[in-house]
């Protein structure tokens, strides 16, 4: 897409990730929607807020929000049932603090000699997102409130990263795993939960009920709360309109009706095991049916992302770089931390 806009031929219409989409607001590549929107008729108010937020710079609104893309634990309940760690309901008991998921974890490798988590842990940004899903639930941010300066040093940065280590050092995941090796043990029943998103949510539920893999009984939730508050890792794909298109009012109103129907249409994409970001869509029985939809569900309400900054691939790779290397290279947990601080403190001074 940036080539198309270098190259001075952008499409009529793009999708993109929320996280790329200050890179192209702040050049002036893409325009604002939400006066078109509105007069199209989209009900604007039933965009979930982190929807919302995550397309709007100075009041304004850049993109169509079309999903939230999270990160979640896909549960092995047979592995869970033989480690003591279902109820008599059959739901799963999920750790509700740090204390809590070592032992979870000690209990799944003592009763039934498996991992208890498979975690994409090589140059995959997975734990990262764990990671910053943790210092979020702490309360704690990774950027100052003007973004001038990186916070990837904190106390909370270094108790997420410590927790995250420490399933690594006492044998709970394997730090060797990619993306791939991490799938296959879990699907060949290796590990009791799996770090992964919602975007193989079908197909784990697929494999599961056509005894495919050693995979029975399979659900998927959001991300236990182990700190103070509710956060999860999300991204979302976003439709934007690249600025050119005003010069045609005939694309431009075909562009606005084509953002209409997929917003009308949100449930249907939400099919894809990617959560809705219209809220009436979420509440929806025929949403709540689908499968694990009713277990994950509010990690559409506690989704969170960086804020409207700004070169993000660049700054996910610093600090998924150095998150990694603590358990590749092995690294001290704060040098790691400080490490990222410095790298990332210079994209944001470049910025």
């Amino acid at each position: 897409l940036s080539a198309a806009f270098a190259a001075k031929h952008p499409p009529d219409i793009a999708i993109m990730h929320q996280s790329a989409l200050p890179n192209f607001v702040k050049q002036g590549l893409v325009i604002p929607l939400k006066d078109k929107l509105l007069l199209a008729g989209l009900p604007l108010n039933d965009l979930l807020p982190a929807a919302k937020e995550g397309v709007t710079f100075n009041n304004e609104i850049y993109a169509l929000p079309f999903d939230f893309h999270a990160l979640l634990w896909h549960l092995n309940l047979d592995l869970l049932t033989q480690a003591g760690l279902v109820d008599k309901e059959g739901n799963p008991m999920l750790p509700s603090n740090k204390q809590d998921l070592f032992a979870h974890a000690r209990y799944v490798k003592e009763r039934t000699g498996k991992r208890y988590l498979a975690i994409p842990s090589q140059t995959d940004p997975m734990p990262t997102w764990l990671f910053e899903s943790w210092v979020w639930q702490q309360g704690a941010e990774l950027f100052s409130a003007d973004l001038q300066s990186a916070l990837i040093n904190s106390r909370a940065a270094q108790v997420s990263l410590q927790t995250l280590n420490g399933l690594y050092q006492n044998g709970y995941a394997d730090p060797y795993q990619d993306y791939m090796g991490a799938e296959q043990t879990f699907l060949s029943g290796n590990s009791a939960i799996l770090l992964n998103g919602t975007w193989v949510v079908n197909s784990y539920t697929n494999l599961a009920k056509k005894g495919q893999v050693n995979l029975k009984h399979y659900r998927a939730v959001s991300i236990p709360q182990l700190f103070q508050l509710k956060a999860a890792w999300t991204d979302s794909h976003i439709w934007v309109l690249p600025q050119k298109i005003e010069t045609d009012p005939n694309k431009l109103a075909a562009a606005i009706a084509f953002l209409k129907f997929l917003f009308e249409n949100n449930f249907e994409w939400a099919k894809t095991g990617h959560l809705p970001v219209r809220q009436s869509v979420l509440d929806s029985p025929e949403f709540q049916v689908l499968p694990s939809r009713k277990f994950y569900r509010d990690t559409a309400e506690m989704a969170h992302t960086f804020p409207f900054i700004e070169n993000q691939q660049s700054i996910r790779d610093a600090l998924s770089q150095h998150i990694n290397a603590t358990w590749l290279t092995p690294k001290n947990p704060e040098e790691s931390l400080n490490q990222a601080q410095h790298q990332i403190q210079r994209i944001l001074d470049e910025n």
